[in-house]
């Protein structure tokens, strides 16, 4: 038979509003990905036509002018994948911490440069950081499971939730009911040879003389 369960109707309420929170806990997780990575995408598109146009007016053969942007752009990705890890060693995370300078500022400094006018170049230099911050933030959504287990914890006690046994202690319990229930049979039939043997114990003794008592009669009317 299955193990009860009663909870009351605020427990029930908790427990609805617990599965609503983790499917949009997903759901949020999930969108954070995905515009996160259109944001670097569309930010690597925009920087990449500039810092193009740029190197092609210094004199930058085009192959080169293609090529080094991605490259930067690249080794940016790399560095904040590296940082956001779960599990990545601190070594590593503080070389790609350091080096994440790097394509940052000479994609910075290339999108600054090739800019008609210092207000754009500044637009261009917020824009491009919003690769790295996008990635970070990315990098670091995730439920808060301490949380997640303390709430868990503060709810779970109050439930009235019949324990379910292992089947070790399911055997162990048939075992014990097959022990007692032989012990009672050879309690049983010991008292039955003794009755055929005339022999009685002590309790049967005062049953048979509280059975074969006379009755006194009953006292005269007066």
């Amino acid at each position: 038979m299955a193990p009860s369960t009663t909870l009351t109707p605020g427990q029930q309420f908790a427990e609805k509003y617990g599965n609503g929170a983790v499917e949009e806990m997903l759901k949020t997780i999930t969108l954070a990905k995905r515009l996160a990575l259109a944001i670097v995408v569309a930010v690597m598109a925009v920087s990449f036509q500039h810092q193009r146009h740029y190197l092609l007016s210094i004199g930058m053969d085009d192959f080169g002018a293609a090529v080094i942007p991605l490259i930067i752009d690249a080794l940016t990705l790399l560095c904040v994948k590296v940082l956001g890890a779960t599990g990545m060693a601190q070594t590593a995370k503080v070389i790609a911490l350091t080096f994440l300078l790097a394509p940052v500022g000479a994609s910075a400094w290339i999108n600054f440069n090739g800019s008609p006018n210092s207000t754009v170049g500044w637009i261009y230099v917020v824009v491009v950081a919003f690769i790295a911050v996008a990635e970070v933030i990315k990098a670091f959504i995730k439920p808060d499971f301490n949380s997640i287990l303390a709430e868990e914890a503060r709810v779970q006690p109050a439930r009235k939730i019949g324990r379910k046994l292992t089947e070790q202690q399911k055997q162990e319990r048939t075992a014990k009911a097959a022990e007692t229930r032989e012990r009672n049979l050879r309690k049983r039939a010991r008292e039955e040879r003794q009755l055929r043997k005339g022999f009685r114990t002590p309790v049967q003794e005062i049953e048979a003389l509280r059975t074969n008592a006379p009755v006194s009669p009953a006292p005269a009317g007066r």
